[in-house]
């Protein structure tokens, strides 16, 4: 269902008319903006985060190749699997909020899974649906999430280290989920990784298993699974970090888009080392949980009624 962000009534449109025009609220007749194919519950993007708009496209044009994006996305899919053993033929319903350009969302697409696109960033979102990354495009704040009881599956990859009241959103998917329905949520981790580059990527924190495992909990949810990973890349990323933080280097100095370009220009032979390093890590993440890493997943359940 959805929430109107005017009056707050809780109400049900059909998905195609959520897919091709605007919604409208029945009670107050509040009428949401559709554009472009986007809904749009938030215009105001936020005060608390800014991302660069020369970055989207700098994203869109390199992240399906680094190795980063890739192994992530190979890890969520492993935990799907394993975890929440969904048939993509049945009726499920994804979403991926703080989805930026739909890399995440189109594979589960090809997957045959079917997808509904959440960001903040209006910018963001025109490159998910040039990608076909899902059935639906919503800009909205996650501190304001207009659904309840909506989705069997959220998405929150690499989101909550974004946001200030970070329980909040938390809080806010927990309501969006149905009844049994699971949240995978990533996240940065590695206290001692903090540098500069946190600093640009508008992060609030670095996570711990402990932390990450206290905040789902006092939100609702029971953790099913929480792992580290990115663990065979950790020692190559921490001397990277303590070096930055000591040198002030290029990163600091160069402009926004440039940052985001410097993070993700690796030469290609150094890219596929990383990728195929991962290799053993992918295989054994889904029965294991490693101890360490620059990122963690945790899965959780919002138990049934």
């Amino acid at each position: 269902m959805i929430r109107c962000p005017l009056c707050k009534c809780l109400y049900a449109v059909p998905e195609r008319e959520r897919e091709r025009e605007e919604i409208s609220c029945p009670f107050c007749k509040f009428v949401i903006p559709f554009e472009k194919g986007i809904s749009r519950f938030s215009e105001d993007e936020s005060d608390e985060y800014f991302f660069p708009v020369e970055a989207f496209s700098i994203l869109y044009e390199k992240e399906d190749a680094h190795f980063w994006f890739r192994s992530r996305t190979r890890i969520i899919e492993s935990f799907i699997k394993r975890h929440i053993s969904l048939d993509p033929a049945s009726d499920t319903k994804f979403c991926e909020v703080g989805c930026g350009t739909g890399l995440l969302s189109k594979h589960l697409v090809k997957k045959g899974y079917r997808v509904s696109c959440c960001d903040l960033f209006f910018e963001g979102l025109l490159f998910a649906r040039e990608r076909g990354s899902g059935d639906e495009y919503f800009q909205c704040n996650l501190l304001e999430f207009p659904f309840f009881n909506e989705f069997d599956v959220i998405l929150a990859c690499d989101v909550l280290e974004h946001i200030a009241e970070d329980t909040n959103a938390l809080s806010q998917l927990f309501e969006a989920l149905k009844p049994g329905g699971y949240c995978i949520i990533t996240v940065p981790a590695g206290k001692s990784l903090w540098s500069e580059t946190d600093v640009h990527a508008g992060h609030k924190r670095r996570y711990d298993r402990d932390e990450i495992i206290r905040k789902v909990k006092y939100s609702g949810f029971l953790p099913v699974r929480t792992s580290y990973f990115m663990t065979i890349p950790f020692p190559i990323l921490w001397v990277k970090r303590v070096l930055s933080n000591s040198l002030k280097g290029p990163l600091a100095e160069s402009g926004d888009g440039m940052k985001v370009s410097n993070e993700l220009d690796l030469p290609w032979i150094l890219n596929e080392l990383l990728y195929l390093s991962l290799i053993p890590e992918r295989m054994i993440i889904p029965y294991v949980n490693l101890p360490f890493g620059s990122s963690l997943i945790c899965i959780t359940q919002k138990k049934g009624r």
